[in-house]
């Protein structure tokens, strides 16, 4: 499969500053065994995703704002740079008030006929005033047993040595470019 970018902005060259670790957990996405366009979760195997894991993550969509985009996995560095592990949390919580009646739309779209990735700059915000650019990886699973919506990604640049204090109070802000990523089917 090969992907091109659809830039939502039409501010970005087609590759939009995407990083090697980026366009390899795309091929691994890719490389999941599928019987369409969109791979079943119950394919996913940790070990062919093992350079991932520090910084992987899976989000199960749901209709609800009250629980619309819950945390399923959260790799060690993705859980040590927030300070806490938001396994079992909602996303949306983690969105400043303005933005969170539509966060989470552009995950819900990474299903649509075709399918679709996303590419996407955010900024983590610690209430002490740390800030850092972040960008997210993310591509669509379902769970073919019960039809469920999974989102599985990668957040790079979240540091190892942040510092913060580590009692979660933080929160993502849209950042520059957002990109999506068309699948061939």
């Amino acid at each position: 499969m090969t992907a091109v970018f659809k830039n939502t902005s039409n501010d970005a060259s087609p590759d939009a500053g995407r990083s090697p670790t980026s366009l390899a957990f795309q091929r691994a996405w890719e490389a999941i065994e599928k019987t369409g366009p969109i791979p079943d979760k119950a394919q996913f195997r940790a070990e062919r995703f093992a350079a991932f894991l520090p910084i992987i993550f899976l989000l199960e969509l749901n209709a609800g704002p009250e629980n619309r985009l819950i945390v399923r996995l959260a790799g060690e560095r993705f859980r040590s740079g927030l300070g806490l592990n938001p396994t079992g949390e909602n996303y949306i919580d983690y969105v400043t008030r303005e933005h969170r009646p539509n966060s989470g739309a552009s995950l819900f779209s990474l299903f649509d006929t075709p399918p679709r990735g996303r590419w996407v700059q955010k900024t983590l915000v610690h209430g002490s005033g740390f800030r850092q650019d972040i960008t997210f990886t993310q591509f669509p699973m379902i769970s073919k047993a019960d039809g469920q919506r999974f989102v599985i990604g990668i957040a790079e640049g979240i540091r190892e040595d942040l510092r913060h204090a580590p009692d979660g109070r933080f929160h993502f802000e849209n950042g520059g470019t957002d990109l999506f990523i068309d699948i061939d089917t």
